[in-house]
């Protein structure tokens, strides 16, 4: 919230009210929830606060620097390079945004009114609820308390899931989306110019998993955190299983593109083992891909984990080793679920 907005706040009474500025969006991850040692539900927030578009010259001279790297040099105001421009510009916005820091955001969960802790240099805040025990397990709602007269609404979700029953830990990029990883030309214009693509059959594989085995789901990737916005609503238009969100926080200032998805392995393990260790009696079926080395990530957390990893499937993209207790496949419709 800039000084203008909060002297505004000042004089309208509105003091102790949202921090949410008109120019500002919170965006939600979806979480999942489980039970304290009392049998209460604690249900987890993670939310980002951040201005996006571009701001300032600085930014602009980013997303023309970055358009080069790209090698948009598409002249002319044709309809194909006017949208590829904008679509580049509106991805890179969300890179580049500007992060709201020391602001304190509060919820409205279950008729009440919860307040999180400060928001981070990258914008992000997070909280936790209790929540009634007799409560079932499934999906709670939630939104963003905004101020007096704005009409937007910033909602998010989280899917309590009980100690007990089957979770899939799944890769995102070339799991379930095409991204090219390790095509650096492919990865920039999947990732920044082209409309997002499914891996054809896996939305209806997962489903499958979900119908069977009442599978809860949990998506991790080296993919950062400000790309969620549009990674959800690739999701749900490729009819993916609602779930849980496991990213990375990355600044792009100062990096090159090609580091968006680079150290996967720093990233997912840590995320995996934590979803393990929250949930030690549920079972895990682990997805991946053959190209961002998952069988071996997967491997090892079956090792230490081993009462808990039921299954180890990888999706065949390239050519690789075979490891020892994993499944692979080239067409999702080869698993038997």
């Amino acid at each position: 919230m800039s000084l203008r907005e909060r002297i505004a706040a000042v004089l309208s009474g509105e003091v102790g009210g949202s921090c949410i500025g008109r120019d500002e969006v919170v965006s939600f991850f979806p979480t999942c929830g489980f039970r304290n040692e009392r049998g209460q539900w604690v249900v987890p927030i993670h939310g980002w606060l951040y201005e996006p578009g571009e701001q300032s010259r600085l930014r602009r001279a980013a997303i023309r620097l970055i358009e080069r790297t790209l090698d948009l040099r598409a002249e002319g105001k044709d309809f194909h390079a006017l949208r590829i421009k904008t679509t580049v510009r509106h991805r890179l916005g969300l890179l580049l945004a500007d992060n709201e820091r020391f602001e304190r955001v509060k919820i409205t969960l279950c008729d009440g009114v919860h307040i999180m802790g400060r928001s981070h240099a990258n914008g992000h805040f997070e909280g936790e609820v209790i929540v009634a025990d007799e409560r079932p397990a499934g999906m709670v709602d939630f939104a963003a308390v905004v101020r007096s007269g704005d009409r937007r609404t910033f909602s998010g979700c989280c899917h309590l899931l009980e100690d007990h029953g089957t979770s899939v830990i799944s890769d995102i990029d070339d799991t379930i989306k095409i991204t090219g990883v390790g095509d650096r030309s492919a990865m920039l214009k999947n990732t920044f110019i082209e409309t997002f693509a499914d891996v054809p059959g896996m939305a209806q594989l997962y489903g499958r998993l979900a119908q069977a085995h009442g599978a809860a789901f949990h998506y991790v990737s080296a993919s950062p955190w400000s790309l969620y916005p549009l990674l959800s609503a690739f999701a749900v238009k490729a009819d993916f299983p609602l779930g849980s969100w496991h990213l990375r926080n990355l600044r792009l200032w100062g990096r090159d593109l090609r580091h968006l998805f680079t150290k996967s392995a720093a990233v997912k393990k840590p995320a995996i083992e934590k979803i393990l260790q929250t949930y030690p009696r549920r079972k895990f079926v682990l997805v991946g891909d053959a190209g961002e080395h998952d069988a071996a990530i997967y491997t090892e957390m079956a090792r230490k984990y081993a009462p808990q990893v039921l299954r180890i499937l990888i999706r065949r993209n390239r050519d690789v080793p075979a490891i020892k207790g994993v499944e692979y496949f080239d067409s999702p419709d080869q698993i038997v679920v």
